[in-house]
């Protein structure tokens, strides 16, 4: 187990190193987030036989918008289109998005237990007309 420990600690170090730079890209309301069950007992995993059922639900409205780190509040204000001058109105939009995670747990073992999540996610785009 030391041995295992070692490996992946000395993996992450050399990853973290090797990566000078990192960059993430995309749009905050379709993240998906993971579902979390407390457990009861005072250890980590489930006894042999049972059962955990969990829930996680996450609700996600959006109607700003960024370039990088730059808000762009012209465009929402503008339901899209051009102008007589030719420039960009924008393009106003809300985002809804509802997300649901329905885990199952089942101890194998008192040390296995086989995990199983079911995602759902529903967004909904709607222009803004002005």
């Amino acid at each position: 187990m030391k041995h295992i420990f070692n490996i992946s600690s000395f993996s992450i170090v050399l990853f973290c190193i090797s990566t000078t730079q990192l960059s993430a890209q995309g749009c905050v309301a379709v993240r998906q987030m993971g579902g979390t069950c407390a457990i009861g007992s005072s250890t980590y995993n489930l006894e042999k036989g049972d059962i955990q059922v969990g829930i996680a639900y996450r609700y996600f409205h959006s109607w700003r918008h960024f370039v990088g780190d730059v808000e762009q509040p012209q465009r929402q204000t503008t339901g899209g289109g051009h102008a007589a001058d030719g420039h960009e109105l924008g393009n106003a939009v809300n985002i809804y998005s509802h997300a649901l995670d329905l885990n199952l747990s089942y101890g194998l073992t008192n040390r296995l237990q086989i995990n199983a999540t079911l995602p759902l996610s529903i967004s909904l785009c709607q222009a803004v007309k002005k």
